[in-house]
């Protein structure tokens, strides 16, 4: 009845004032948001009602919840008039939801067939990404929208053949989706060894490693090693490593000129 009726708003203004007046305590903001999303919506001129969607702008958790909350629960999308107030509603919901604001805004509120309806949604969602361009100090507020989800909600507005309707929001998530291209960090370097010496004296010297590796330039079929080179790195051995080389059947006898020079 009429009556039921308005108690019952009533108690809901009532209860929108002790949430302000509690903003601190989340459980009941969220019961409201979740259970009287579409009552909100219906009683937004109703100043504690104003007071409880500030409170909502302010908090970016309780933004993503009734942004979750309009996109599941609102029931209204055959009236124009309440579409409108939800998307005023909607305007000033926090930044760090900026990216489930234009997707809410993109798949639920663009594709309507009310024309001026979907111009005041298009127009949110291009003031929105505004914004996001905008916040050149604070980076974080781009990552909301990853390349690939712009490239789907650009996707989602050519396929419903709204591109044309919108091409200013087509330029400007092709804007957008540019910066988010050019600021992805360049693949880093891999780690160096943290272990190194931090005095060459220290370093130890593999000597079996560096006379095998002399082996094989002085011996068989080795790296293409100039003489010149194969007759330094002998030089640098022990007479009994040099002698165990050059004794070796395989040894390459055309260096034993450079050696002796």
């Amino acid at each position: 009845s009429t009556a039921e009726e308005v108690v019952k708003q009533g108690a809901l203004v009532l209860f929108c004032d002790y949430v302000c007046e509690n903003e601190a305590d989340a459980e009941p903001l969220s019961w409201l948001v979740v259970n009287h999303v579409n009552d909100i919506v219906q009683l937004s001129y109703e100043l504690p009602v104003q007071d409880l969607v500030s409170a909502i702008h302010r908090n970016s958790a309780a933004s993503g919840l009734f942004l979750r909350a309009i996109n599941i629960r609102f029931s209204h999308m055959n009236n124009p008039c309440l579409v409108r107030q939800t998307l005023r509603l909607l305007d000033g919901i926090h930044l760090t939801q900026s990216g489930m604001l234009l997707t809410l805004l993109i798949e639920k509120f663009l594709t309507t067939h009310w024309q001026s309806v979907g111009r005041v949604a298009s127009g949110l969602a291009c003031r929105r990404v505004e914004m996001l361009l905008a916040e050149r100090v604070d980076q974080h507020s781009k990552t909301q929208l990853t390349h690939e989800e712009l490239t789907k909600l650009e996707g989602f507005i050519t396929s419903n053949r709204l591109a044309q309707k919108n091409q200013r929001l087509m330029s400007l998530l092709s804007r957008i989706k540019l910066d988010l291209t050019l600021e992805e960090p360049a693949q880093s370097p891999p780690d160096l060894p943290t272990d190194l010496p931090k005095n060459l004296a220290d370093v130890f010297l593999d000597k079996e490693w560096y006379v095998s590796h002399v082996e094989s330039c002085c011996c068989g079929n080795g790296p293409a090693s100039s003489s010149r080179d194969c007759a330094t790195m002998l030089s640098r051995l022990s007479y009994e490593d040099i002698l165990a080389i050059m004794t070796r059947e395989d040894f390459d006898h055309t260096l034993i000129g450079e050696c002796i020079s």
